[in-house]
């Protein structure tokens, strides 16, 4: 191997990741109705599920005892 050139090896595992991350986003935007986007987004379900799924939230109660933790209210 000499330079900096991919594989052959590697060329059809990274082109398969690549596929896997691409085409979702593409399956998401393609069906996005981009007139109610924005009340969509700020729907009190969204926010809700927003809310639920937040970093934030996920890690509060699993070290709530530890000092180390800034308390966030």
């Amino acid at each position: 191997m000499t330079g900096g050139t991919l594989p052959r090896v590697l060329a059809v595992p990274a082109l398969l990741g690549l596929a896997l991350l691409v085409l979702p986003l593409v399956a998401l935007v393609t069906r996005v109705d981009w007139s109610t986007l924005g009340a969509d987004i700020t729907s009190p379900a969204a926010l809700t599920a927003l809310g639920l799924s937040s970093p934030r939230r996920s890690w509060r109660p699993s070290c709530a005892s530890c000092s180390a933790c800034p308390s966030r209210s």
